[in-house]
């Protein structure tokens, strides 16, 4: 499995650019985007700038336990901010190999976790709508598959549709319509080992 870094602010905006024109080729006409906070967040931003400045841009939150384990422990930050790149992805491999292999052993049960709204824009679509719902990167799929639910019970005559800029599980439990990388993991420039990268010249988003 290959590691792309998308930490400096270029190759990040790149990387969106090339996800916003993935979606015009196919020509759908995106009428609001849901983020997924905290990543997702981010690529929605830039999307919507790229594709249609001020269309709305709802974000949703569904924070699955690992990042809140990762976030108690700040001594394992400072433990990835010295380490070299070469160790920052062994390490990213190894964990998600683990979580694969952990995943696939539970025959890809979904975690059931509920949806929070970040922002409310409630009223700034139609009821038929085309919903693009964006996030950074699709491991198992499970928070994608609570926000698809969440976004059905809010607008239940739309078309929806799903973006990410990596898929980086062989198998997940849903379907990602647009993406840019697959099989692969993605540094991005808010991700726990960019952090000692900021003084060299590295943008956080």
């Amino acid at each position: 499995m290959r590691v792309v870094d998308l930490r400096r602010e270029q190759d990040f905006d790149d990387a969106c650019r090339k996800l916003c024109l993935l979606v015009k080729s196919k020509n759908r006409t995106v009428d609001l985007v849901v983020s997924v906070e905290t990543g997702g967040r981010f690529v929605g931003e830039k999307f919507v700038e790229f594709y249609n400045p001020g269309m709305p841009n709802f974000v949703v939150k569904r924070q699955r336990k690992g990042t809140k384990t990762k976030q108690k422990y700040s001594i394992f930050s400072r433990m990835i901010g010295i380490m070299p790149d070469v160790a920052h992805n062994l390490l990213r491999v190894v964990e998600h190999h683990a979580r694969q292999f952990f995943y696939e052993r539970k025959n890809r049960r979904p975690r059931i976790s509920n949806v929070e709204i970040v922002n409310d824009i409630s009223g700034s679509v139609n009821e038929e709508s085309m919903i693009l719902i964006i996030d950074d990167a699709v491991d198992s799929g499970s928070t994608l598959l609570d926000v698809i639910s969440f976004v059905k019970q809010r607008y239940p005559n739309s078309e929806i549709q799903t973006c990410a800029i990596t898929i980086t599980f062989k198998n997940p439990i849903v379907k990602v319509d647009y993406h840019i990388y697959k099989d692969t993991l993605v540094k991005f420039p808010w991700s726990m080992d960019s952090k000692h990268e900021r003084g060299a010249g590295s943008s956080h988003v």
